[in-house]
């Protein structure tokens, strides 16, 4: 069961390999938000092109970041300012993440994790500190009343939804159509018997749908994976003008 994290893991590094050996893509148009599972101590900076004006994310606990808009290359850089000794001349730009966007994704959230990599090997140049999954966050995936898992808890599980029963694999779980309310009923299995893992009700907002995302326990030994749960309020007009994804706090 504890090798589900290595697996996630795994699969986010391969993509990392494969964006820095694709050929060259069209520019981007986008429209996104951003979510970091450990908030950074980094100030996450974006620019539409090279030397461009940088634009900070301001990342919270519990929802996305603001929306911000990006037109530029493909993969998107996320990077840090570093200030000289000299304050005539441009800060250091220090690449924190990339993040390589599907074609057909135009509203994606940004989801940021520590790079296990980069703790052991800081002086490694080819290891970048952040590690950075995108996930389709458009009205079409993610209309009211879906929830969609992730998870990276590091455990597989089998999963009671509102009565429906199915497993919780690593990585991206299929959308479930949980309407307005979703009990989770997680168990894992340890030594060739099932125990709880997880049981909560999530309650959905009439316009509301929801990303939950499974992280490794907090305490070594547990079974009982934290968990991040991000709303998200299908767009209006109104919406688009905003500043936030949803209103909760």
């Amino acid at each position: 069961m504890r090798r589900g994290v290595n697996i996630f893991w795994i699969g986010l590094w391969t993509a990392a390999i494969l964006t820095a050996q694709s050929p060259p893509v069209p520019p981007l148009d986008l429209r996104f938000t951003a979510y970091a599972v450990n908030r950074p101590a980094e100030t996450f900076l974006i620019a539409s092109r090279a030397g461009g004006e940088a634009q900070p994310i301001q990342f919270y606990t519990s929802q996305r970041s603001p929306r911000l808009d990006y037109r530029g290359p493909n993969p998107v850089i996320f990077f840090t300012e570093e200030p000289r000794e000299s304050p005539n001349v441009p800060p250091i730009r220090r690449t924190l993440a990339e993040a390589t966007v599907p074609p057909d994704v135009s509203q994606p959230l940004f989801i940021f994790f520590p790079n296990p990599l980069a703790a052991a090997e800081r002086e490694d140049e080819e290891v970048l500190p952040y590690v950075a999954y995108v996930f389709d966050d458009g009205p079409v995936n993610m209309p009211a009343g879906r929830v969609i898992l992730v998870n990276a808890s590091g455990r597989e599980f089998i999963g009671n939804f509102n009565d429906e029963v199915r497993p919780v694999r690593t990585g991206l779980n299929p959308p479930i159509n949980a309407g307005r309310s979703l009990r989770i009923d997680l168990r894992t299995e340890v030594r060739g018997r099932y125990w709880q893992a997880y049981l909560k009700t999530h309650e959905l907002g009439s316009n509301e749908s929801a990303l939950i995302i499974f992280l490794p326990p907090l305490h070594p030994g547990s079974i009982e994976p934290q968990v991040r749960i991000l709303f998200r309020e299908v767009e209006t007009p109104k919406d688009a003008e905003g500043h936030s994804s949803s209103s909760r706090q």
